[in-house]
C-alpha cells in the first residue's frame, strides 16, 4: 500500500506547505491556522480578520465572517470573535463553558430511541 501524505497549505502562502509546529500555529475561536514560517504567522497575527475567513461563534455555533468591528475577547491566550455583543457578553460571563469546542448532536431519535423517518 502506498503511503499517502496529507498536505497542509500555509494560510498565507498557499503554494507553500505549513509546518505542523506549535510555534507556527494560531487559533481563533475553534479554528486552527498553520504557517510556513514566522513571517507568514506574524502577518496573519497582525490582522487575523483580513485572512481568517469564516469562524464559528463559540456561543451560538453560528458560522460568520468577522470584521475589524466584530466583538472579540481574549481567553487563555486565544482570540475569540463573536457575531454580536450579546454573544460576547454571554462568553465573558462563562468563558469556561464556551472556550472548548462542543458538538451539537441531532436529536433524530423518537420515542423508544427509534430514529424518526
Amino acid at each position: 500500500m502506498l503511503d499517502k501524505q496529507i498536505r497542509v497549505p500555509c494560510q498565507m502562502v498557499e503554494r507553500l506547505d505549513a509546518r505542523i509546529d506549535p510555534s507556527l500555529r494560531t487559533s481563533l475561536n475553534f479554528e486552527v491556522f498553520y504557517f510556513s514560517d514566522p513571517e507568514a504567522k506574524g502577518r496573519f497575527d497582525a490582522d487575523p480578520v483580513q485572512w481568517c475567513g469564516p469562524l464559528t461563534d463559540p456561543v451560538t455555533l453560528q458560522r460568520f465572517i468577522p470584521t475589524r468591528q466584530s466583538p472579540s475577547a481574549l481567553e487563555g491566550g486565544r482570540r475569540f470573535y463573536f457575531v454580536s455583543d450579546t454573544t460576547r457578553a454571554a462568553f465573558a460571563a462563562r468563558p469556561d463553558s464556551f472556550s472548548v469546542p462542543r458538538s451539537r448532536m441531532r436529536d433524530d431519535a423518537g420515542p423508544g430511541g427509534k430514529a424518526r423517518t
